[in-house]
Parts: structure tokens; C-alpha cells; sequence
């Protein structure tokens, strides 16, 4: 990870925008109502307890990469960027009964759990998802509002707005399929890989990369054609990748319950390798397996175990290793910053062995 220490300072800086925009924010709550105020309270605890600053980052590379000048103003829009993932996360917590997020209740347990004290009655499951859908839209409002402030050209703002109502659009139609495809007796690879290219590549790579030239008011077409190339290649990289650490992640290292993919019915292109080379009895137990909510630990160790058998699991990492290869390739025949190129390069690489 030391080739990433630039990942870590960019963490420091936007973390402390984050901090500013939660300090205010709870205030603002707390005049209006108490529950309102204690729900962005925890919001922003959320949002300060993990989560690695990966879509600041691009946004700021592409920014450095467009030779943008305004720091300060390209550091509120990072900030904004990381807004809309923790709101887009806290809804898919919800939608996947998630009820671990970076290492702390996610919102919709938390408050499930809060009726108790609130309401003097027991854990209440649709109290709790209610205030994390509410908390979400409060943060993606205040994602528009910190976007909006980080230009003084309104146009540009204007501009970086509606870029930033894409990325979500994008990434809300990927959710969709994401559903689907967790419920569909016949799912291709393709459909699979659409639906990556939405819900991650898109979101999580590009449009950050986007939003970085747009706010340097850069319009060299070459360097926006490679950023492009390098942000799909390792968006589909980065989510196969996920898809290794969904199964095999640890719970510690991830913020995450261990097995929760498996639970929840995932069918990942390793789970559909894995159905083409299982043997009848194997198939038969990844699909016992899947979607199964109360995986005991002995289960979670025989799917990841058909994973390794059926050479599932290796297949995966070479195409993580593969695509995040010819993502650095796009780049280094590129003109930038050789700092932007070492950071893009170095995060390709570190992709293909992250395990959180």
C-alpha cells in the first residue's frame, strides 16, 4: 500500500471537508428536530469510519491530470462525490438487509434498534429502513448542494451537476439489473458485465474521472478518450475483484458480515464460471446455497471450497489481473502528469490485491 500514501493524504483532506459538512449539517437538524438531528449525527459517523476515498481520488487525478488550479473548489467536489456513495450505500443496506457497514450498524439497523428507546416499543424493521431512505435522499441533497459550491462559474456548476445526476442515474439502473439478476433462472455473462459497466465501472471510475475534467474546464478529447478506457477496464476489474472478496473477504477487513454475497444470491461471473465447470452435485449446492439467509460458517466454507475446486476463483483473478494490465496500458501511452500516471498505475495494481 505504499505506492498509495497519496491515497491516504487525499483521504486526510476530503475527510476533513466531511467533517465541516456533518458539523453543520447536525446543527442545522438539531434546531429543527431532535430524531432529524441524531440521524445526521450518525450519518456522519458512518461516513468517518471507513471507506477508502477511492472516487475523490479520481476526481482530483483528473483534475491534476487537466491541470485545474482551484484546489479548495476541486476538494468540495470530492467531498460531494463521496456523499452520493454513502447514500447510494445506505440504500443498497436496505434493499440487501445489509446490517454491518463500515464496521458499524448500517442506518437502517441502527434505528431499528433505536425505536426501542424513541417509541418505548421493541425493534421495529420498517421504522429503521424508513430513516435510512430519508437519510439517503439528505445526503445526496447535500451531495448537490457541496457540488454547486466547489464553482464560481455557474455554468461549470451547472455542468458538474448534471454529470453528477447522470453517474447516479447510471448507477440506479445497474442496481435494478443488480436485483434482477439476483432472481433470473438464466443469467449470461453479458448480461452480468452490462450490469457491472452500470452499477461500478460507470460510477465508481468514470464518471469521477469525468467530473474532474469538467471542473478543470479541460477539453482535450484524447486525454478524456484514455481516462475513459482506463475507468472501464478497471471498473469491471474493480467489481470481479469485489465479487472475490464477497465470498472469500474477511468480516474484519471488509466492515462486512462474512458470506453476506452468498446470502444474498449474488450471481457473479465467478458464481457462473463456477456453474459451468461444477460437476451435477456441485450445481446442485451453489444453488442451494445461494440466496440462503441463514448460512452457517460450515456453508460459507463449502461454497468458497466449489469456488476453488472448479477453478472459479482463479479464473476471476486473471481477469482482474488481465483487465487492470491493459488499464495501465491506456494510460502510460497517454501525456499526463507522470504524478496522475504513477497514482493510476499504482491503484491498477494495488487492485488486483485488495481484500477490503
Amino acid at each position: 500500500m505504499g505506492k498509495l500514501a497519496e491515497l491516504e493524504k487525499i483521504k486526510k483532506a476530503v475527510d476533513r471537508e466531511l467533517e465541516r459538512f456533518f458539523s453543520h449539517a447536525a446543527k442545522e437538524a438539531y434546531k429543527s428536530d431532535k430524531l432529524s438531528g441524531e440521524v445526521v449525527e450518525y450519518l456522519g459517523v458512518l461516513a468517518l469510519s471507513g471507506g477508502k476515498r477511492l472516487r475523490p481520488a479520481l476526481l482530483l487525478s483528473a483534475y491534476e491530470a487537466a491541470g485545474g488550479q482551484n484546489k479548495k473548489a476541486a476538494l468540495k467536489a470530492a467531498g460531494a462525490l463521496e456523499l452520493v456513495h454513502l447514500y447510494l450505500l445506505i440504500h443498497d443496506d436496505v434493499i440487501d438487509h445489509g446490517t454491518v457497514r463500515h464496521g458499524q450498524m448500517s442506518v437502517h439497523e441502527r434505528f431499528a434498534q433505536r425505536a426501542t428507546r424513541i417509541f418505548g416499543k421493541g425493534r421495529d424493521a420498517h421504522f429503521g429502513a424508513s430513516v435510512a431512505i430519508v437519510g439517503g435522499d439528505l445526503l445526496y441533497a447535500g451531495a448537490v448542494e457541496m457540488m454547486l459550491a466547489a464553482k464560481e462559474d455557474p455554468n461549470t456548476a451547472v455542468s458538474a451537476v448534471e454529470e453528477l445526476q447522470r453517474i447516479v442515474r447510471t448507477t440506479c439502473i445497474g442496481q435494478v439489473q443488480d436485483i434482477a439478476i439476483e432472481r433470473e433462472k438464466k443469467v449470461t455473462s453479458r448480461r452480468v458485465l452490462e450490469m457491472y459497466a452500470n452499477k461500478t465501472a460507470k460510477y465508481t471510475f468514470q464518471g469521477p474521472l469525468r467530473l474532474g475534467l469538467m471542473l478543470a474546464g479541460n477539453g482535450d478529447a484524447r486525454l478524456a478518450k484514455a481516462l475513459d478506457e482506463y475507468a472501464l477496464k478497471m471498473g469491471i476489474a474493480f467489481q470481479i475483484r469485489d465479487d472475490i472478496i464477497g465470498v472469500f473477504g474477511n468480516s474484519r477487513t471488509t466492515g462486512k458480515g462474512v458470506g453476506m454475497d452468498i446470502a444474498e444470491g449474488k450471481k457473479t461471473l465467478m458464481v457462473l464460471e463456477a456453474l459451468k465447470k461444477a460437476t451435477l452435485a456441485q450445481k446442485r449446492r451453489i444453488n442451494a446455497l445461494l440466496g440462503k439467509r441463514d448460512l452457517s460458517w460450515k456453508e460459507v466454507r463449502e461454497f468458497q471450497n466449489i469456488m476453488v475446486a472448479t477453478g472459479a476463483l482463479a479464473r476471476a483473478q486473471n481477469k482482474v489481473e488481465k483487465l487492470s494490465e491493459e488499464a495501465k496500458e491506456e494510460i502510460a501511452k497517454n501525456k499526463m502528469p507522470t504524478s496522475v500516471k504513477s497514482f493510476l498505475g499504482s491503484l491498477a495494481d494495488h487492485l488486483k490485491e485488495r481484500h477490503k
